[in-house]
This record gives C-alpha cells, sequence and structure tokens, in this order.
C-alpha cells in the first residue's frame, strides 16, 4: 500500500508541476467555483457511464497515461481498467458518494470522495466503504481524469 501511495503522491506532486511550469495562476474564487462544477459534472457523467458499462464514454474521460489505483492497491493501466469493465471482470451495482470536497490548481482539480459503492470486482462483491482520490485536468478544452487512488475505510 505504501507503494501505491507513494505513486499517487508522485503523480499529485507531477501534475502540480506541469501546472506551476506552464504559469498558471491561481483560479479567483468565482472561477475556482465554477470549475468546480464543471469537473462535478464530469463525474456524474463518469458515474452514469460506469454504471451503463459505456466503456466509450470512459475512454474518452481518461487519460492515456491515467494511473489508476483500486482498494486492492493493484496499479492499472487505462486498458485494464476499461477492460475489466467491458468484460464484466468488474461490475457496478450502485454508486454512493459522499462528503465530495474539490480543490482547484489552475487547470487541475483535486477530488476526494466518501462511497459506499456495491461493486463486484474478480468475482468478489463488496460495499465496503472506501475513500477515493480524483486529479483531473483540463487539455483542449476537456477535463479528463489522471489519478484515480481508492483505499479501503475501516468499518
Amino acid at each position: 500500500m505504501k507503494i501505491a501511495n507513494s505513486l499517487v503522491l508522485g503523480g499529485l506532486i507531477l501534475v502540480c508541476a506541469m501546472g506551476r511550469s506552464q504559469a498558471i495562476a491561481p483560479a479567483s474564487q468565482e472561477s475556482s467555483a465554477e470549475l468546480e462544477k464543471e469537473v462535478l459534472k464530469v463525474e456524474d457523467e463518469r458515474n452514469e457511464a460506469i454504471m451503463k458499462g459505456d466503456v466509450a464514454t470512459l475512454d474518452k474521460m481518461y487519460s492515456d497515461e491515467i494511473a489508476w489505483t483500486n482498494p486492492h492497491g493493484e496499479l492499472l493501466t487505462k486498458s485494464q481498467v476499461l477492460s475489466h469493465l467491458q468484460t464484466g471482470e468488474q461490475k457496478f451495482f450502485s454508486i454512493k458518494h459522499s462528503d465530495r470536497h474539490l480543490h482547484v490548481y489552475g487547470n487541475t482539480v483535486v477530488m476526494t470522495v466518501y462511497t459506499k459503492s456495491a461493486v463486484r470486482y474478480k468475482g468478489k462483491t463488496s460495499d465496503a466503504p472506501r475513500r477515493f482520490t480524483n486529479v483531473f485536468v483540463k487539455q483542449n478544452g476537456a477535463w479528463l481524469l489522471v489519478v484515480h487512488s481508492a483505499t479501503p475505510v475501516e468499518q
């Protein structure tokens, strides 16, 4: 798990450094709220696509270089994540998110979420609570998910 956390932290540092190297000014209060609304809309559309198994939509929403760490500590590529949904190796039965927090850093938004989503992964079904972090970067006018990291929450 320490390796997965280190990878996520490294990804976050890289994303933030990229934003700073592009001389992006901090978002104003008003524009931060607007960017948060945009990302929440994208996240809601992503959740809808997950529930429908709409891999084509998710393919457009996920960066080709996404760093995806699941609650089991597995680091997956974009093609692995999409393949798991497409083949049914991973299936969501419900998505129940709460306690969402967003932080805007120029063209980057970091979102933390508490979830009790019901999901089957590799034959095991669970609705155990998890907390996840998603990092979105706006590129060419579209928000892309570049980092997803999920951590089990002790009950």
